[in-house]
């Protein structure tokens, strides 16, 4: 008959259901990468977390983490603004005059700036569009600071003069609308 002998270091003391379990200390990380700890020697690993990385503990930056949230992107990094804004703004005006879906424009916008554009599709398709011409007239840009660009546009939807006001912030290597202002 064969017997099976499990070894063990020290056993974790039972910890509540609602309790996380405790972060591995730098020596233990660092001796498991090196080779010189083996698994059997930490106790209850599979229970442990190496990072904790619950909302308490991250520093507040908005929602995001420094290193894994949305990186800052420089504007020599990304596409030129000018010619950016007037294909989004395009893309915009047919959104607000129901030709185009808003969910197209999900990728280039924050969650605020589409959940409006939104609203006003569904205003849009509800009351019937309106016939008349939907495109860009003029488009401003300027540069306040690296990575962010501010621009005025001046557009038709359904055959109607709308100035819009536009704040462009470069995140993850392209352009993203943060501020939209439909005036």
């Amino acid at each position: 008959m064969t017997t099976l002998t499990l070894e063990r270091a020290s056993v974790a003391p039972p910890r509540a259901a609602h309790e996380m379990p405790r972060e591995l200390d730098l020596h233990e990380i660092g001796g498991l990468l090196d080779g010189s700890l083996r698994v059997a020697d930490v106790p209850a690993i599979s229970a442990r977390l190496a990072v904790d990385v619950s909302r308490e503990r991250l520093p507040h930056r908005g929602d995001h983490d420094e290193i894994f949230g949305p990186q800052h992107t420089a504007t020599s990094a990304l596409p030129d603004a000018r010619v950016w804004t007037q294909r989004f703004a395009l893309a915009l005006v047919e959104a607000l005059a129901g030709r185009r879906s808003p969910t197209q424009l999900t990728p280039h916008t924050s969650t605020d700036v589409l959940a409006r554009i939104q609203r006003r599709h569904r205003t849009t398709l509800r009351r019937g569009a309106a016939p008349g011409p939907t495109g860009v007239r003029r488009v401003q840009v300027c540069q306040p600071c690296d990575g962010v660009v501010e621009a005025a546009v001046v557009a038709r939807v359904n055959g109607r003069a709308t100035p819009i006001a536009l704040r462009l912030n470069g995140v993850d290597g392209r352009w993203q609308v943060t501020v939209l202002e439909l005036i």
